[in-house]
């Protein structure tokens, strides 16, 4: 989930905050605002089967959990990661094709909620980018592989580096 906020000090002075864009992708199919509060309005959850493309549920599910995965659900993104559009980027000395799925999403989400926010002037401003994340499953499957390394594995994969693609990409200057 990515926002877009303005911080002033109200007349209280405690700052007041206002959220002018938001984008994001959550279980559940939700890629907007309007999903998320379509998804609460109606007591959803984003709880699902666990897709195919993660793993075989059946080839690694027991009733016993000895050795297996004791659960057939989970909580996962409705998106195809193979197909994210990063076209519209300027990558260059980047890989698309090398990057970690979870840095192609997030420039993708940035890109939306700057949109969403009506942000169209950013390249070079003060903007800070801070990014908190969970999971590396793609660079664990990368290191799996030996006949798949290569140099751009640093700044490619890593929850380490997901700020900075985004800084990079959209050419923020962070806060002074």
């Amino acid at each position: 989930m990515s926002s877009t906020t303005i911080h002033q000090t109200g007349e209280d002075g405690f700052p007041a905050i206002a959220i002018v864009g938001m984008a994001m992708r959550l279980p559940g199919g939700v890629r907007s605002a309007a999903d998320f509060w379509q998804l609460l309005s109606e007591g959803r959850d984003g709880n699902c089967v666990v897709p195919d493309s993660r793993y075989s549920e059946e080839g690694f599910y027991s009733d016993s959990g000895a050795h297996s995965v004791r659960m057939r659900h989970g909580y996962y993104l409705q998106e195809d990661l193979e197909t994210l559009d990063t076209s519209f980027f300027d990558m260059d000395g980047l890989q698309p094709s090398r990057m970690d799925p979870q840095q192609k999403m997030l420039l993708q989400v940035v890109w939306d909620c700057l949109e969403n926010a009506g942000q169209v002037n950013w390249h070079g401003k003060p903007i800070g980018c801070f990014v908190g994340t969970y999971g590396g499953d793609w660079e664990e499957i990368e290191v799996k592989d030996s006949q798949n390394a290569h140099n751009f594995h640093m700044i490619g994969h890593g929850k380490f580096s997901l700020a900075n693609v985004i800084s990079y990409e959209f050419h923020f200057n962070g806060p002074r």
